[in-house]
């Protein structure tokens, strides 16, 4: 395949919008002579238009061909332009030339990354496996990496993607598609993506980028920026100007790895659509680009220990605690989470400007995660209380890992139950109230309130006096990722005997007659699971301390 015919199957600048709109109408159409109109209608086709000398038919779309055009759309819809045209795009990953190219059912690439998606639908809800398409892509990964980046005058990241839609996927298939560094986009994925880039637009893929290319370096980005280091409140901070597309690239603004409807609320209260649609046409709508914000953005930069460079230049001034120089910031995808500025950063993303333009920007290192949801409230916040739910959601993933046992394993809790709700082979599958969405009969189930009135309460996981770890519960595990994983495997299995003995009163949620599946009912059973295997725990010590007196 020669280079040319590579790109004749690729969306240009130009075109790509038509195309976009062909994607969108869940119809196929066809113009056809009259004298065909009755062979066509006999097959199942409608008629559209009706012309002198022809007709224009119609037929909806298969679901696989919906679901396609599906993420195809969304990815359009974040701002990349260069997409593959029609399902026969195919890419060459064999030396050998009489091996044929592999078809891609969703192509798109960037200044800095390559996605390649196959999709799989189901017209009904079931499980099916995914053997198959998880070895052929990973036999195929190397291969087609290496013609890209030899198509390529820069290197790019790249990642394989596995979309699926209404398929229940087994946990040995997840297994597998990790193993093989290849990412899974349930139907729960593809529509938090659709809702968030028709939310945020082209500030979406940076989102999208925060999670998929995490702690990865971005090819094109050049870091160095002048700089003043000083200290606040007992913290490092930088102050530099930098291009907004930069810091768009290594930004995100919301510390949670869950993709879900729900989650999409917590964006839309963090970030107006309007407002950035506004702020974005103020900076396009001066001449020369002489709309501006003065005031700063506020990030705070995770080094993970690898503490930001700063070559210091000058001391020839009167400020104590400061210093001139050169800053490098981190190269790489989801390192600066904003604490403030998302709405004027963001409104760059729409803007003619966001390449030109430079923005004040105040910096934190390694701000300790207490004070930047501290700050982040403070300042986002002040004027609108923020739901208790929304501050779990955010701090389920501040205090990953933390070093204080009480936050490491409040965050264990907190993600848990996430697990939980978006696993779509869990009992409790979209039924627990994720950032602020609004709560329903089957979305009932709080975070904290099961946190704090089912988990703490229990012996499950630890007791922690002053950092120090006490003793060891029911789920302990050393290794907070082994933990969380042996925990949501338990409460699978005890939440799915408890919805398979109360099918009825499972169903109501919180309606009327309905207590098993919402707040106190969840919280009683996972208490008096714990009081019995507590019970079971003492008897046990019982029979063992019998048998040695004897």
């Amino acid at each position: 395949m020669t280079n040319e015919q590579f790109l004749e199957k690729i969306t240009t600048v130009e075109n790509v919008n038509s195309f976009a709109r062909k994607k969108r109408n869940k119809y196929n159409l066809k113009s056809v002579s009259i004298s065909e109109k009755d062979e066509y209608i006999n097959e199942g086709w409608e008629l559209d238009r009706e012309y002198s000398n022809s007709i224009r038919i119609k037929k909806i779309k298969p679901h696989s061909e919906l679901f396609e055009n599906q993420v195809w759309s969304i990815f359009y819809k974040m701002g990349y332009n260069r997409l593959n045209i029609d399902s026969t795009f195919k890419i060459p990953y064999a030396n050998n030339s009489n091996i044929p190219p592999r078809q891609i059912d969703v192509f798109c690439f960037d200044d800095d990354t390559v996605l390649i998606i196959e999709c799989k639908s189901s017209e009904k809800r079931k499980p099916r496996p995914l053997q198959t398409i998880i070895n052929d892509f990973a036999n195929i990964k190397s291969g087609i990496s290496r013609y890209i980046n030899s198509f390529f005058e820069t290197r790019k990241k790249i990642k394989f993607i596995i979309a699926t839609n209404n398929i229940i996927v087994s946990q040995n298939d997840i297994n597998r598609i990790k193993e093989n560094e290849i990412l899974l986009f349930t139907q729960d994925d593809i529509k938090y993506y659709e809702q968030l880039s028709s939310h945020l637009g082209e500030a979406s893929k940076y989102q999208l980028f925060g999670r998929i290319f995490s702690g990865l370096s971005i090819p094109s980005l050049k870091t160095k920026v002048p700089a003043i280091k000083g200290k606040m409140g007992g913290h490092t901070y930088y102050s530099f100007s930098i291009q907004p597309e930069k810091l768009l690239k290594l930004s995100y603004i919301l510390h949670n790895n869950t993709t879900s409807e729900e989650v999409v609320g917590t964006y839309q209260r963090m970030v107006n659509k309007k407002r950035v649609s506004e702020i974005g046409a103020f900076l396009d709508s001066n001449d020369g680009g002489s709309g501006f914000f003065p005031n700063s953005i506020i990030v705070n930069f995770d080094t993970n220990g690898r503490n930001l460079v700063f070559e210091k230049n000058s001391s020839d001034h009167d400020v104590e605690d400061c210093s001139v120089g050169v800053l490098k910031l981190p190269d790489k995808f989801r390192s600066a989470f904003i604490i403030d500025g998302q709405h004027r950063l963001y409104g760059y993303s729409k803007s003619q400007w966001k390449a030109k333009h430079t923005i004040p920007v105040v910096a934190f290192e390694d701000l300790p995660v207490e004070n930047q949801v501290d700050m982040f409230v403070n300042i986002n916040h002040k004027q609108k209380s923020v739901s208790q739910n929304l501050l779990t959601t955010i701090k389920a993933d501040l205090h990953w890992n933390s070093p204080l046992y009480n936050n490491a394993i409040f965050a264990v809790m907190a993600r848990l139950l996430m697990e939980l709700s978006k696993d779509n082979s869990s009992p409790l599958y979209s039924r627990i109230k994720l950032g602020e969405n609004k709560k329903s009969d089957l979305v009932n189930i709080t975070l904290d309130y099961i946190i704090s009135y089912g988990f703490k309460k229990t012996d499950f996981f630890a007791k922690i006096h002053r950092n120090r770890l006490v003793s060891t519960g029911h789920l302990w595990v050393d290794g907070y990722s082994k933990m969380l994983t042996k925990s949501k495997e338990f409460f699978i299995l005890v939440f799915d005997f408890l919805k398979l003995k109360s099918e009825t009163n499972w169903s109501l949620g919180s309606s009327s007659g309905g207590f098993i599946s919402m707040n106190i009912g969840l919280a009683s059973v996972i208490r008096l699971v714990d009081s019995i295997l507590k019970t079971e725990n003492s008897l046990n010590n019982v029979q063992i301390q019998t048998k040695s007196a004897k």
